[in-house]
């Protein structure tokens, strides 16, 4: 999987410095999930030209919503959008698919689409609620505590680019290790950016165009939301997912 880094220069504040967003294909080393592996894993999906398209990965917490990054939701319209969850493979939707319209849906109050994505997070409702007796569709339950996961190995999962450009049918997996905050604050201030107690951060590329919005799982839990990552000159910064302990009562009261 790969990312589609926003475009960042400081030429004026850094000489010779070259900051870009977008960082050249790549093999990132993920591999197929299985049927079942990740029940919780969705596809958010928008209709364009008459045609559903994978845009982001979601992740339902109750039968009835799910989550996504803010800046996943460029629209206003909740009808152009639609969940797809208990499947694997999204062009070829196995049996145990479940599909549901939106409602509608809220960004966090505090989002930005600046440089940063403050706030980078937003509750979907679902028009259908999710049957959890399938072994393929399952919910996070959420925690209200943000234990220290530095070092820690997780998983981030989605439907993004592949290093070749091409984008995948079939849910790709891919360990990454969680970063500290002093350490993911060092690296992406040469970008000028802070990165606060809201952002968790991980080492080893991995993830990319059309994975935002998809779950960073550590052990049983999920942990963040696919939000941004970059690079400068020839250095890789570590990708950056929403923490979902930050707004915990945010989301309790969506």
């Amino acid at each position: 999987m790969e990312f589609c880094y926003f475009h960042l220069t400081f030429g004026s504040l850094i000489p010779s410095v070259i900051c870009t967003g977008y960082i050249q294909k790549r093999i990132l080393g993920g591999s197929s999930a299985s049927s079942a592996e990740f029940p919780y894993a969705g596809s958010l999906q928008k209709l364009v030209n008459g045609e559903w398209i994978h845009i982001c990965g979601c992740t339902p917490y109750s039968t009835t919503k799910a989550l996504t990054a803010a800046h996943c939701l460029d629209d206003d319209d909740p009808s152009v959008y639609r969940g797809v969850f208990g499947t694997v493979d999204i062009a070829n939707n196995e049996g145990s698919v479940q599909i549901s319209a939106l409602t509608s849906f809220t960004r966090h109050p505090s989002f930005s689409d600046s440089v940063g994505l403050p706030s980078d997070i937003a509750v979907l409702r679902l028009q259908t609620s999710l049957d959890t007796s399938s072994p393929n569709v399952g919910t996070f339950f959420l925690s209200s505590s943000s234990p220290n996961l530095t070092n820690t190995d997780c998983t981030v999962l989605g439907w993004g680019a592949l290093s070749n450009g091409m984008f995948p049918d079939v849910l790709q997996k891919k360990t990454v290790t969680i970063t500290s905050e002093m350490s993911c604050n060092d690296d992406w201030s040469v970008l000028g950016l802070t990165i606060g107690g809201d952002k968790l951060c991980a080492t080893d590329e991995g993830f990319s165009e059309r994975d935002s919005g998809g779950p960073l799982v550590c052990g049983a839990g999920l942990a963040g939301l696919a939000s941004f990552g970059g690079s400068c000159a020839a250095k890789v910064l570590p990708n950056v997912f929403t923490n979902i302990g930050f707004f915990f009562s945010w989301i309790q009261g969506q």
